[in-house]
């Protein structure tokens, strides 16, 4: 059994260990291409004002939907769909023994999401060990403890043609608290595309990531 450890104040370490940068470049390049495929749906189907209102929702249902493809990508990793607790909403995370992984917009970058249950209930339940906060007890950590971490983004401006950020956030155990942060975008300058180019994925970088349509075996009516 492995035995190796990892400092709970870095989480950002223990991601980087168990996520190789193929992984997260995938990361980033997916959320990207979501972001050009949903502004190009809605302002091709509709006009302007209703395709302005559309935008935020579909480019998240498309950038949920390709969460299965990442999760088969890294290997060992699956992706489970739940309801939220109000149950008008679902939520996919990728998941494996040691980490656990969500998306979400945000209004800025370095806070987190706005408050949601299943959030606060993962941050708690994989964070706890970790004790991020407490400074006078620092445990040791091995390979198997769990760890979660939320993609966020944001559009660059209001038609969101291009995310500004594409970020890894580690929340506290109370998900009050960013503890640390990967910066996606800048640790792959080279997949950002040019805001004027007529192809706003690079044909060398571009990934094709398959939106599924399959349900999960932990999906309810």
């Amino acid at each position: 059994m492995d035995d190796k450890t990892y400092d709970p104040k870095k989480p950002d370490e223990m991601f980087n260990d168990l996520v190789s940068d193929d992984i997260q470049r995938l990361i980033a390049i997916g959320i990207i291409s979501q972001y050009k495929d949903a502004y190009e749906y809605c302002y091709e189907t509709f006009e302007p004002p209703e395709a302005h209102d559309l935008l935020p929702q579909y480019r998240r249902v498309c950038i949920e939907g390709i969460m299965p493809d990442i999760a088969e990508r890294i290997g060992g990793y699956t992706v489970e769909s739940k309801k939220n607790k109000a149950k008008n909403c679902w939520h996919r995370s990728i998941v494996s023994g040691r980490i656990r992984l969500t998306q979400s917009k945000v209004d800025h970058q370095g806070i987190l999401p706005r408050d949601a249950e299943f959030r606060k209930g993962y941050a708690e339940s994989n964070q706890m060990l970790l004790d991020f906060m407490n400074e006078d007890k620092i445990p040791e950590l091995n390979e198997e403890a769990p760890l979660y971490a939320i993609i966020t983004h944001r559009p660059v401006d209001d038609d969101g043609l291009l995310p500004e950020f594409v970020d890894i956030v580690f929340p506290d155990k109370e998900c009050n608290e960013i503890v640390k942060r990967i910066k996606l975008l800048d640790k792959f300058q080279d997949i950002i595309p040019e805001a004027d180019q007529e192809e706003i994925i690079p044909e060398s970088l571009e990934i094709k990531l398959e939106r599924s349509v399959k349900r999960s075996s932990s999906e309810t009516a």
